[in-house]
């Protein structure tokens, strides 16, 4: 088979095991609407008591460009917000005063500042200290230090991220796992957890909120009003408080 027909026998089967949706144990706002699809991204920052609560805003390309005048970061002109209720674990559309009137440290997700972290990282192996740590996939896509304490959030899959040279870089279908671990002992934290993005759009990003209460999950497609195909919010609040011994 000549290497041009190979390529694309690799994309088209990428492209056609991708439309499998996976399982979700979490909540995911799907699709969201109320966002214009332009090429923006959005924004984060907790809200109610020990930020069990998340905000989610939209700023377009446009709305980037808009100085703030109150000096508060993230109030500036922007699309609809989404509210996600961790007692409900549910998303819904809320009024802009949620966002514009709260004081909460805000997050951009898609420029969260990367660090270090004490794992070493392959394709399909995590090790800590020279040992190998067991995940929930085979193939790792990202591994998140938490902004101020010794934890990583792992995203994997039990399918396998394809990159062909000339091409853009192709997630074929599989189911996606988040999982916490301990940057002290290489230690688990907490069960592995499904979530629903992967296998539709290689452009995938994690970040955790300012309180490090939520580790927020998406898949970004320029095709879709929004832009985002979908944002799965994982509640970590407990597991990080059983991990500080509060």
């Amino acid at each position: 088979m000549r290497w041009g027909a190979l390529i694309l026998t690799i994309l088209a089967a990428g492209c056609t095991q991708g439309t499998r949706h996976p399982v979700s144990d979490v909540p995911c706002l799907e699709e969201p609407t109320a966002w214009p699809k332009d090429g923006g991204d959005f924004y984060v920052r907790n809200q109610g008591e020990q930020g069990k609560d998340l905000l989610l805003v939209h700023y377009s390309s446009d709305q980037f460009h808009v100085d703030w005048t109150d000096d508060i970061h993230g109030n500036a002109p922007h699309g609809a917000v989404y509210r996600f209720n961790s007692t409900s674990q549910s998303f819904q559309q809320v009024d802009d005063p949620a966002w514009d009137e709260s004081t909460e440290p805000v997050v951009f997700c898609d420029v969260q500042d990367r660090r270090d972290v004490a794992f070493g990282v392959g394709p399909g192996y995590l090790t800590f200290e020279g040992r190998e740590i067991p995940i929930a996939g085979r193939t790792i896509i990202d591994v998140w230090g938490a902004l101020n304490s010794p934890v990583v959030a792992v995203l994997s899959t039990d399918g396998s991220y394809v990159n062909v040279p000339a091409f853009t870089a192709l997630t074929v279908s599989g189911q996606y796992y988040h999982q916490l671990f301990s940057e002290v002992d290489g230690s688990p934290i907490g069960e592995p957890v499904r979530i629903g993005v992967g296998g539709r759009s290689p452009d995938l990003s994690v970040c955790w909120s300012a309180e490090e209460t939520q580790v927020i999950y998406s898949e970004f497609s320029s095709q879709l009003p929004g832009g985002y195909l979908s944002i799965c919010v994982v509640d970590v609040g407990d597991e990080m408080a059983a991990f500080r011994g509060e």
